[in-house]
């Protein structure tokens, strides 16, 4: 399995900062449910003292669906939509046995 972790900061235009990641949480979840090979999501706001503010985590089957992920139509409109209020991306994929 891959697992693909993203960290992002909220733009200083967020106001409600729980009601953005909960948007998130709901769209993702709907994204999980349309790309064949994604098994898992979570979408939590980081601890204080955390260098940034979002982490969203995927679970894929393996590579092949990560890619087919990276492409799909729903993934592309929530990351157009995203750019509005996060910056600051970090990212990083690797094997996961959970």
């Amino acid at each position: 399995m891959i697992r693909h972790t993203v960290f992002w900061k909220f733009s200083p235009d967020v106001i409600d900062p729980e009601e953005q990641v909960e948007a998130m949480r709901l769209r993702f979840r709907a994204l999980k449910s349309s790309c064949p090979g994604f098994l898992d999501v979570f979408v939590e706001p980081t601890l204080p003292g955390s260098t940034h503010d979002l982490v969203i985590s995927c679970l894929f089957t393996d590579q092949e669906a990560l890619d087919a992920y990276q492409f799909h139509p729903g993934r592309l409109a929530l990351r157009a939509e995203s750019t509005l209020f996060l910056t600051d991306r970090a990212c990083a994929d690797w094997i996961s046995d959970l």
